[in-house]
């Protein structure tokens, strides 16, 4: 089964969008520009990317099923999910203690315990039984959804559940996704992706497009984006970590 053109390109550009706001976030942080990131539109901007990079990644967890189905057995896809979900929980372990090393120093408070890698890992392997059912996916993330948002407006004394939604006091980290709400994303991803693609197949008409720069530039990351993601925050953070040394000179 190919891959089609028009998620890549979709994924691409909330890959870019994600290093803007990344981008942002170091200015702010650098104290190179003064922006309030906790109001407005630029609290409401990076919300907006991860869950829509978070509904790509569930949809194409559903091409990513049907591609398998024909090719292997049930309990070999299931490997394949539960090492992709391992391994990049533990790249998110990685960042947790590149955040424990910048920040904990000032701060645990703003340590990332449970990020975007953290729960898109282990989103993988929980959507496994999913992946198949179009109906339940789209109730469960119905009721997740509404559990996450119920969850979000209290705040709790204890960290031992901080990854499924009980945010504790005064926690204010610079990437925090729990399950509850954002696995409600992957769910409806799910079930969209069997909207759209039934048995992987697409189901629209794609107006034919013209290759060109901008194009495959988008396409190449996002066929590329677990690696452009990790690998962009520490190239910012240097880049402008040597401009404030040379400026402050």
């Amino acid at each position: 089964m190919k891959r089609f053109w028009e998620i890549d390109a979709i994924r691409g550009f909330f890959v870019v969008l994600m290093a803007i706001y990344h981008g942002i976030y170091l200015l702010v942080w650098f104290r190179l520009i003064e922006i309030d990131l906790y109001s407005g539109w630029i609290w409401f901007f990076p919300r907006f990317i991860a869950g829509s990079f978070i509904f790509i990644m569930g949809l194409s967890l559903t091409l990513s099923h049907f591609r398998a189905k024909n090719k292997v057995n049930k309990k070999a896809l299931f490997f394949k999910f539960l090492k992709r979900g391992f391994f990049i929980i533990g790249l998110g372990f990685l960042v947790t203690l590149g955040t424990a090393l910048v920040f904990g120093a000032q701060s645990m408070e703003r340590v990332v315990f449970f990020g975007i890698l953290h729960m898109i890992g282990l989103s993988i392997i929980l959507a496994f039984p999913l992946v198949n059912r179009k109906w339940l996916s789209f109730f469960l993330g119905i009721v997740v959804l509404g559990a996450g948002v119920f969850l979000g407006n209290h705040r709790f004394s204890f960290y031992g559940l901080l990854w499924l939604g009980f945010r504790p006091l005064s926690y204010a980290p610079v990437d925090y996704l729990p399950l509850l709400p954002w696995f409600a994303f992957v769910c409806l991803g799910i079930f969209t992706g069997h909207i759209l693609y039934p048995q992987g197949v697409r189901r629209f008409v794609v107006p034919e497009i013209k290759s060109s720069k901008p194009l495959n530039a988008l396409l190449w990351i996002g066929t590329h984006s677990l690696w452009i993601y990790l690998a962009h925050v520490p190239v910012v953070y240097g880049v402008l970590l040597l401009v404030v040394s040379v400026v402050s000179k």
